[in-house]
């Protein structure tokens, strides 16, 4: 699952639509629409912004 798709499942679960999550997380509804599809990559700091919005953490672990 990519990390796109991972928002999407937390903004559907938390009943917000793509507008209202571009204003909450500071990130423009046209950077979502290119990530939603596949023009652009998220960058990091956009992820991340987009995460603090939804309440979410991005949290990495060493593989093994």
């Amino acid at each position: 699952m990519s990390v796109i798709e991972m928002i999407n499942d937390i903004r559907q679960e938390q009943r917000l639509t793509w507008a209202e999550l571009a204003q909450v997380s500071g990130v423009t509804i046209n950077t979502l629409y290119n990530w939603r599809h596949g023009f652009a990559k998220p960058t990091l700091a956009n992820v991340e912004k987009t995460l603090d919005a939804l309440n979410y953490e991005l949290d990495l672990h060493q593989k093994g």
